[in-house]
This record gives structure tokens, C-alpha cells and sequence, in this order.
């Protein structure tokens, strides 16, 4: 608007900074007395140049003005002729769009209140996320026993082995005695042998059962793992072969994985009475009757898998 006008507007309106009830709709005061003008002169319309003259507006600036207007539905204007709506029709039906329109904004802003939660959540985990590959520790098997005496002292609860050759290693006794302390403390451990192991460590397996080691018997065991609690474990880079190099696995997933392997192996294993172990010569294999119950009886939890083929495995990997 030009500065004629907005001068004379001016001596019209209090001030600049003064709010009009149809701001609402996105209308000034200026333009809010402009309309009241025009509305004063009745429906019988009036021209746009007199309108401009009345308004003191240029051509342009008038036909701005009154594009606005038409658009909220308050002025009609045919060829050159402005025609004043009835304010009790145009302004209700204003009201009645706006209220539906804020209605429906309303809801909008309600559903995004809703989603604050989870976009909180993802922004949290963003913060949580790096870019850093999953790492896991390695050791050498010359630092198996050391890692398992540190990781066993810094972390509670039971230890869970699969011995599937262990007795074999040179450091297998400094190895026992270790678990065997263990034991005397009071701390739990279950462990699951291969079925060949009650000929060539029957002495290692009935001290350490004597000791209240929980034993049972697989006809075969796929590997050696060491658990300790639901924090570690320990295990060869090839899980079913000697290695020379063990993983020190820590990631609560994979070390909840590897216990679920253990429970899995455990439920199929059988119970071995002390007896049969005190029984079993070193050098010969149990007795018929076990074999008949490894490899053919029912699959209950004191049965172990069918599988009854002998493991050769021997030489590198800890002494557990």
C-alpha cells in the first residue's frame, strides 16, 4: 500500500501495531477498515474506481485489496463492480471453514504429540549407534588358562563347559586343579564329555564329580566351550576343530546363543552314575549296556543324541 494511504488510513485506525478480529482470517487493520468502508454502502455495490477514490488507493492497489476480500468470500466483484456479501452469511461460513480447518490442524498436532515418543526413542539410539565393527578378543591357546582363572574371578555364577577333548593337553592337570578349587568354593559347574572320555579320563571326571561337578555324557561333543556365568565365554575361532587361536566372547547375544547351545547339548546328554565311572578301566569303552542306551534309547533329557561316531580331536586349544 502506498504511503498516501497508509497515512490516511492512519487518521482512520489507533495505530499500526492495533490487531483486527479478522486476523484471524490473515487480514490487517488496514484491510479490516477498508472492508467496513465498502460495507457501509449497502449491497447496491460500487464501482472499483470509486472504490479506489473512496479507499484512496490506486487502481492496482484497490484490485489487490479486493482480490483479498473476494477471496475470503466477504466481496463479490463482477466486471467492475463490487458487491458487499451479507456479513451475517460470508462471515459465518468464514467461521465455520476456519473452525473446520483448525479442527483438522488439531488433530494433525495431536498425532505429532503422539510420535514424540518415538522419535525420542530413535534419537537415543542414534546416539547409542557408532561406527565401529563388531570386535572380539583373541588369545592364544599358551594365555587359555590364565584368561579363564582372570574371567572366572571377575565374573559370578555357573561355569558350563563341553570337554570335548581337553584331557589330552599338556597343561590338562594344572587345568583340573584350578576347577577343582573352584569346586571345594562352592562354585556350581556342569560340564559335558564326549562318551570316550570315561575310558581315557575316568580318573579327571570322577574327581571332579566327587567334588560335585554335574557330569553327563554325549556319545559325541561337537567342540570345546568354556561359560562362564551370562557374561563370557570362551571358545576356538573353529569351533569344531583344534585351534591355536581362542575367541573371548563377551556380546551378551552371543554369549545368551552359546548357553542355549550348552542347554541344548545338556538336555540330550546323558547322566552318568558315579558308579559307571569308577567302574570303567582306563583304556576300555563302557559297557554294553551304556552303549545300547547312547546310541538306541528313548531321546529323553537323560539321553543324548543318536550320533555315537568317535572324535579324534587332540593338540592345540585350553585346558578347561
Amino acid at each position: 500500500m502506498s504511503t498516501r494511504c497508509q497515512r490516511h488510513y492512519a487518521a482512520i485506525v489507533p495505530g499500526p501495531e492495533s490487531l483486527s478480529p479478522l486476523a484471524v482470517l490473515g487480514f490487517t487493520a488496514v484491510d479490516e477498515e477498508a472492508y467496513r468502508l465498502l460495507l457501509r454502502r449497502g449491497p447496491v455495490g460500487v464501482g472499483v474506481g470509486e472504490a479506489a477514490e473512496l479507499l484512496r488507493l490506486s487502481t492496482g492497489e484497490v484490485r489487490d485489496l479486493l482480490a483479498k476480500l473476494a477471496g475470503a468470500g466477504l466481496v463479490d466483484v463482477r466486471e467492475d463492480t463490487v458487491l458487499v456479501s451479507p456479513p451475517e452469511q460470508a462471515l459465518d461460513r468464514v467461521i465455520t471453514e476456519e473452525n473446520r480447518r483448525l479442527e483438522g490442524r488439531q488433530e494433525q498436532l495431536e498425532a505429532l504429540r503422539g510420535l514424540i515418543p518415538a522419535l525420542t526413542a530413535e534419537h537415543r539410539r542414534s546416539r547409542e549407534r557408532t561406527d565401529e565393527h563388531l570386535t572380539l578378543q583373541s588369545i592364544t591357546s599358551d594365555e587359555a588358562l590364565d584368561t579363564l582363572r582372570r574371567l572366572a574371578a571377575e565374573n559370578e555364577g555357573e561355569l558350563l563347559w563341553l570337554r570335548s577333548d581337553q584331557w589330552r593337553l599338556p597343561d590338562v592337570e594344572a587345568a583340573d586343579r584350578w576347577v577343582e578349587g573352584l569346586l571345594r568354593e562352592g562354585r556350581e559347574s556342569r560340564v559335558i564329555y564326549p562318551a570316550r572320555a570315561l575310558a581315557e579320563a575316568s580318573a579327571a571326571v570322577r574327581r571332579r564329580a566327587e567334588l560335585g561337578e554335574h557330569v553327563r555324557i554325549l556319545a559325541d561333543v561337537p567342540g570345546r566351550l568354556a561359560v562362564i556365568g551370562d557374561s563370557v565365554a570362551l571358545l576356538p575361532n573353529r569351533f569344531d576343530l583344534a585351534d591355536d587361536t581362542l575367541l573371548v566372547i563377551d556380546r551378551p547375544a552371543l554369549v545368551a546363543s552359546l548357553c542355549m547351545l550348552f542347554e541344548s547339548l545338556w538336555e540330550r546328554a546323558l547322566v552318568v552314575p558315579a558308579s559307571v565311572v569308577r567302574a570303567t578301566p582306563r583304556g576300555r569303552a563302557p559297557g554294553r549296556c551304556c552303549w545300547t542306551r547312547w546310541r538306541g534309547g528313548p531321546r529323553t533329557s537323560r539321553s543324548p543324541a543318536p550320533s555315537a561316531r568317535a572324535s579324534g580331536r587332540s593338540g592345540a586349544g585350553w585346558p578347561s
